[in-house]
């Protein structure tokens, strides 16, 4: 038996494990996507047996040499695969910063088409794609599932035109069933790749009428994706030179806060973003615009919390510890924000006792920059401050949760930090 022959056996039994890669992987991906407002059509795979023999043995006779398992793992990369299907091409780059924050990124991306691949005789450009080479993130998987973390998965992200024109070229150009195509049928093919170009043009001008359109000031947004195109358009001014960097983030938690607040219309939010002024975090637009919009009401943690909850619940294959905190940990949470919140409130008194003429709207959206530049408290103090800053954002945004024993001690640092800017408030006021 020939290495090819011994590994597709090996691969036969472990088929049902690259299966079930393939489909966490999805699963996730189709969570994700869901939740930062991209339309796109996710489907999975793990390789046949068959075709996985068949490609060996093609590129074998082309000189390919494979004297290990070892080998071949190096040269075949998709074994467990995911698509992503997406209906408007412009997303592709929105959808590379979900990839590159979800997933454990092995091997840099593949762009295609490549000018090495340029066939002579073609007058279109042919396969459009990124092809991204990755394993899933341990943390991110229950207990049970966290053996799968460690399986490359190949994730191609390309137009529902484009995967529909790649399947059909993929099948009749390299297993041709009938012989080799004939040069009508190539130019038939070339044809037909020129139709899917300008279909992806024709879907990008959609999704250009669509921000228009949801743009209209005193029209309700009627869902997250309508949202996330209006937010994409409206925050590009201020973005400066993070468009590259800067993802858009849970825009379904936000979209259901603003339905909340009465604030999911653009004019209501539109002041918001322009508060902002420059973005110049890294951290996600939707959770910058949720901030400034608690910071303005207090009140709206526990509301905010709850939207998380509904929302998790909605979307299974999200592995978020919140889905099973227990009572005591929410206790925690509880009051570590009640106190987070009671810290920000003193800080303003002293910030507003140091410069009275200030405006609150403008300290409580930068309060902790004022607050280093007043020289109110000294570096330790701000280092504990930013620290817990950080904890506040994962306990609001993020995914992985402390324990309620971290975050009944924190609570404490926190209660200590506020007694002692208590004393610099009063011994200011006694001068």
């Amino acid at each position: 038996m020939n290495t090819i022959e011994r590994f597709v056996r090996s691969y036969s039994r472990q088929f049902d494990f690259y299966e079930k890669v393939s489909q966490l992987c999805a699963q996730q991906c189709e969570a994700e996507l869901e939740s930062l407002g991209v339309k796109a059509i996710v489907t999975y795979r793990a390789k046949r047996p068959d075709k996985l023999e068949a490609k060996l043995k093609n590129r074998a006779s082309k000189g390919r040499k494979y004297q290990s398992d070892e080998d071949i793992y190096g040269n075949i990369i998709d074994l467990a695969g995911v698509r992503i299907a997406l209906y408007f091409p412009g997303d592709r780059e929105e959808v590379g910063k979900f990839i590159k924050s979800r997933f454990e990124v092995i091997r840099p991306v593949r762009v295609f088409p490549r000018d090495s691949e340029t066939v002579s005789g073609k007058r279109f450009s042919g396969y459009s794609a990124y092809h991204y080479i990755v394993n899933l993130k341990k943390n991110r998987l229950a207990v049970p599932q966290q053996r799968y973390s460690n399986t490359p998965i190949e994730i191609q992200v390309a137009s529902v035109l484009m995967h529909a024109w790649a399947e059909v070229e993929h099948d009749l150009v390299y297993k041709p069933a009938h012989g080799t195509l004939s040069d009508d049928e190539y130019a038939i093919l070339d044809e037909l790749n020129g139709l899917v170009l300008s279909g992806e043009i024709a879907l990008e001008r959609l999704q250009k009428a669509l921000e228009v359109r949801v743009a209209g000031k005193s029209r309700r947004f009627s869902n997250h994706y309508e949202l996330a195109a209006y937010l994409l358009e409206a925050a590009r001014p201020i973005t400066k030179g993070l468009a590259d960097e800067l993802s858009i983030g849970r825009v379904d938690l936000l979209f259901q806060l603003l339905v909340r607040v009465g604030m999911d219309r653009p004019d209501k939010i539109e002041p918001v973003i322009r508060e902002l002024k420059t973005i110049s975090e890294r951290r996600p637009l939707a959770e910058q615009i949720t901030d400034a919009i608690l910071r303005a009401n207090r009140e709206l943690y526990d509301t905010y919390q709850e939207i998380r909850a509904e929302q998790d619940v909605k979307t299974p294959y999200t592995i978020a510890k919140s889905k099973v905190l227990a009572s005591r940990r929410q206790e925690a949470i509880g009051l570590f924000l009640s106190r987070w919140i009671e810290l920000e409130n003193v800080m303003l008194d002293l910030a507003r006792q140091k410069r009275p003429g200030i405006s609150t709207l403008r300290l409580r959206r930068m309060l902790l920059l004022y607050f280093g530049r007043l020289g109110i408290a000294d570096s330790g103090m701000l280092k504990d401050i930013d620290r817990l800053r950080r904890l506040r954002n994962m306990l609001v945004h993020g995914i992985e949760l402390p324990s309620a024993e971290v975050l009944v001690q924190e609570s404490k640092s926190l209660e200590k930090l506020i007694r002692d800017l208590r004393r610099i408030y009063n011994r200011g006021k006694s001068k």
